[in-house]
């Protein structure tokens, strides 16, 4: 259960490698959902709270009612399978079976019925259409089920639900559609494999006990053989040779024991001729059809695709079924036939080197505001290197003119770096395909991959605003008042983004990659780039002089203001950092009472790894939920969209009273006891405004219900910040029934401390002093933080229902209407 509330927990913080996809049962209409755990996160075991490779979960009770095996590597594919590993870290026996080339099957039971699902899904209703949804593989896997179990499925699901456990099964069906290697008619089938037990800790059955439920429900099995000696194993892989029994096998899957902990572990054993090199010829073929370019790993590829492009010429009948998934074996071995196993082609092109290459692309993957101009500048100041930018093409659709920019540059440079986000692997694909079909044997490509696969969604949004309103209007389209609404458009982006994977197609045309850390700076980067490049190399005094001059460079184009209508209307803070005095108080209430420690470390990673981005500020009102005569009245309160205008603007000035803070296993806020200002939208009589505010919306009314007004802190998890108001309700409610339990202040408003720039400034930060008190840019709205915490004076903590109220001593802070975009 744990377990899976932290993938729950994970697939918010990290919503590029932990997916959740919700499936609708076509029986039960109920949701199941799909665990999928992205390819790229499963060498980052540190992160992953279980690496299962396929797992289907019930959302009300978090049981597990599929699961497929751990994700397990190739012999050398990672530090645990190098063999020196293997031979001194894990234990036999060694469980030897035949890897079968085919699809992964799995069977489970949900309300007491087969469940087939395939990697991933299952035949479902497409919840936007409410029509049947055919998933082909997990329905011709129950097809082949049904054919072996006969009159014994009401005995197999009994049997799978009193053991909670998943089949794991390979479907092998050429007629159905062909993968790699070549099986007899007869050969077709469903093969299991596995038997898996339904728990987040990888417990997987023997292949002697496999064979027995195999046996019992007249199954197709794998075949098996068990070493004790892990040299003895070695030695027959090698020997195999990539056949078995005189056929072409993909390789074997070992099952053995961890010795430091006896915990299961798989690995894989493949071959790289026939299985890997026939794959390719498979990609080859396909890549060539479409006409997209592909590299090569195997030298014998060059022989075949010369041999592929003649036949296509003259006999493209044996090429239609291709666009199937069939066709693909004849043709191969007619290849096979015709020159005696490839040995008669022996031309061949010679596979594109750094070294001979002449052509260099530095290709960008990355995010808004990571520094690739800073980066691309520095290149073309220090080695005249090509640079060309996506954000001075001022169109719709800039693609094709920025593609065509990129070749064209390479006219007149040897260098050059295509500067552009490039995170849809389309974009890359696009770029990389136009220019191998232009130097298909001189072009070599460079990914300048900025890796963020394991970096938090939150830390990367913060980085990226703060990049963003740090530089201001200088770009070409993305600044604060060119696009108020910036963070939203890099939500998208990282909603969108697709990490590099040089196994996709697309990404597999890239020849190199330079990765760069989240946050690396611009001159640790472009000495990266000299090194891969070989460059010679340059002084730190060139590089710092070459990083300002690309820093004082103005964009060659400009934007014109988008007018983007604001989201909600509210106030933003003066000199009062929230969070930063949140964590203050807890601390002095730690200081008092020492059995608060376990409980502040809670709130402290509730506050640390918030899913709330949105400035500290209170809400007034939302554009699309509140009354218009209150929206308009807002509109012409706050002038324009620049928030350094409205802190500016004394008419736009207020003051706050707060004196607790809550927080509940999800949630930290600040009640705002009272708003001291004049300029508070109070309700007409209009006929729209009384609808707006009737009993029936409850939306509406808590937007300008006093009693509500508060400060979102923090927001953990699945939980949403407007639960805020909803906890901030209950209390109110609890404190009506228990009137005595809320302690009452002696203090009146006209006494109250005025925390202002005063409490932020001191020694450390008089540098900054104007700004603080006067800012002339976006960044410089961020409060410092609090230098002077004399003011604060804890006072009784109140334990609610699920919450809990601090409360200290109560004061005053400034803050400004303004309006918000994201």
């Amino acid at each position: 259960m744990e377990k899976i509330i932290e993938y729950r927990n994970k697939s918010q913080q990290y919503p590029r490698l932990f997916k959740i996809t919700k499936l609708i049962h076509p029986k039960t209409k109920e949701i199941i959902e799909s665990f999928h755990i992205q390819e790229s996160a499963f060498k980052r075991r540190d992160i992953i709270p279980f690496p299962a490779r396929g797992c289907f979960v019930l959302p009300k009770t978090n049981e597990i009612i599929i699961r497929g095996y751990d994700k397990f590597f190739n012999v050398n594919e990672t530090d645990d399978t190098q063999w020196i590993n293997i031979e001194t870290q894990t234990v036999g026996p060694y469980e030897l079976t035949l890897k079968e080339n085919g699809c992964i099957i799995f069977v489970g039971v949900y309300e007491d019925d087969l469940l087939v699902t395939s990697k991933h899904s299952f035949t479902k209703i497409n919840n936007a259409t409410g029509n049947l949804e055919k998933n082909e593989y997990s329905d011709l896997g129950e097809e082949w089920l049904n054919k072996y179990i006969g009159d014994k499925r009401e005995q197999l699901i009994k049997y799978i639900k009193e053991k909670n456990i998943t089949l794991v099964f390979e479907l092998v069906d050429n007629d159905f559609q062909e993968h790699v290697l070549e099986y007899k008619k007869e050969e077709n089938g469903l093969y299991l494999h596995g038997v898996n037990e339904n728990s987040t800790e990888f417990k997987s059955w023997p292949s002697e006990k496999v064979k027995e439920v195999a046996k019992e429900f007249n199954l197709l099995t794998v075949e098996y053989m068990t070493y004790n000696n892990i040299k003895e194993l070695k030695e027959f892989a090698e020997s195999c040779n990539g056949y078995y029994n005189g056929k072409a096998i993909e390789g074997w899957v070992v099952r053995c024991t961890k010795k430091d902990n006896g915990e299961i572990f798989f690995f894989k054993y493949k071959y790289d001729e026939p299985y890997l090199l026939y794959r390719e010829w498979r990609e080859a073929t396909t890549s060539y059809i479409n006409r997209k370019p592909l590299k090569y790993k195997f030298m014998k590829t060059y022989g075949y695709m010369e041999w592929i492009k003649q036949k296509y010429e003259t006999n493209k009948e044996l090429f239609v079924n291709l666009k199937n998934k069939k066709g693909i074996i004849k043709l191969r071995n007619l290849y096979l036939q015709e020159t005696e196993g490839g040995d008669s082609i022996p031309k061949h092109v010679e596979p594109v080197t750094k070294e001979t290459a002449l052509y260099k692309l530095i290709l960008p993957i990355s995010v808004i505001g990571f520094g690739k101009t800073t980066v691309g500048r520095m290149l073309n100041i220090l080695y005249d290197v090509g640079h060309v930018q996506s954000d001075n093409i001022q169109k719709k659709k800039p693609a094709p003119e920025f593609i065509a920019n990129v070749c064209n540059a390479f006219d007149t440079k040897k260098i050059v770096i295509a500067d552009k986000n490039n995170f849809l692997r389309d974009h890359r694909s696009e770029l990389c395909e136009k220019l191998k079909s232009i130097y298909p044997t001189s072009l070599w490509i460079i990914a300048l991959y900025w890796n963020i696969e394991t970096v938090p969604e939150n830390d990367i949004l913060e980085f990226t605003r703060e990049r963003i309103e740090q530089r201001g209007e200088n770009h070409q389209n993305l600044t604060p008042n060119k696009t108020a609404n910036y963070l939203q458009i890099i939500k998208m982006f990282l909603k969108n983004y697709q990490n590099l994977d040089l196994k996709e197609q697309g990404d597999d045309l890239i020849d190199e990659v330079v990765e760069v850390k989240f946050k690396e700076d611009s001159i640790s980067i472009v000495k990266k780039l000299i090194e891969t490049l070989d460059l010679e190399p340059k002084t730190e005094e060139e590089l710092q002089d070459a990083l300002k001059k690309a820093n004082e460079m103005k964009p060659e184009v400009s934007a014109k203001s988008k007018n983007v209508a604001p989201i909600y209307y509210g106030l933003r803070m003066k000199y009062f950092n929230c969070k930063d005095f949140a964590i203050k108080v807890l601390q002095k209430n730690l200081e008092q009472h020492s059995e608060f420690a376990k409980e502040y470390e809670d709130i402290k990673f509730t506050l640390d790894n918030s899913n709330f981005l949105q400035r500290d500020h209170v809400t007034m009102a939302f554009r699309k939920r509140d009354p218009k005569d209150m929206i308009n009245y807002y509109d012409n309160l706050i002038k324009g969209s620049n928030q350094v205008d409205h802190f500016n603007d004394p008419n736009l000035e207020v003051t706050m009273v707060v004196s607790s803070i809550v927080w509940t296993n999800k949630l930290v806020f600040l009640p705002v006891d009272t708003i001291e200002s004049d300029k508070i939208w109070k309700p007409s009589d209009t006929e729209d405004t009384e609808k707006a505010l009737s009993k029936d919306n409850v939306s509406a009314r808590s937007s300008q219900d006093e009693s509500l007004f508060h400060i979102t802190l923090a927001s953990y998890g699945d939980a949403k910040p407007v639960e805020c108001r909803f906890t901030l309700q209950k209390i109110n409610e609890y404190y009506e029934k228990h009137k005595d339990v809320k302690p009452m202040s002696n203090s009146t408003n006209q006494n109250l401390n005025v925390i202002d720039e005063n409490y932020c400034i001191d020694h450390t930060n008089q540098e900054e002093k104007e700004s603080i008190i006067h800012p002339s840019t976006l960044i410089q709205l961020l409060p410092p933080s609090i230098k002077d915490t004399s003011f604060i004076k804890i006072g009784k903590c109140v334990e609610g229902p699920n919450w809990k109220q601090l409360f200290f001593e109560p004061f005053k802070f400034k803050g400004f209407y303004t309006k918000f975009f994201y």
